[in-house]
């Protein structure tokens, strides 16, 4: 093999283990860290009705708030 096939081999490969190992990275932070959205239920506010009303305008997300 030549010189530029085998530094060509060897970043690709270099390129490829780094993704790998970012996204399990990636996944094991995102699986540390939990969820950031609350699970507590609080009453509506003045604002969600606001934006319910803006909603109709979108049928689709209407529907889906509604269901």
């Amino acid at each position: 093999m030549s010189v530029v096939t085998k530094a060509t081999v060897i970043l690709c490969a270099g390129g490829y283990t780094g993704l790998i190992f970012g996204f399990f990275g990636g996944i094991l932070y995102l699986y540390r860290t939990g969820s950031r959205h609350s699970t507590t239920v609080s009453a509506p506010s003045t604002a969600s009705s606001v934006s319910r009303q803006a909603d109709i305008r979108n049928p689709l997300r209407y529907w889906l708030i509604t269901k």
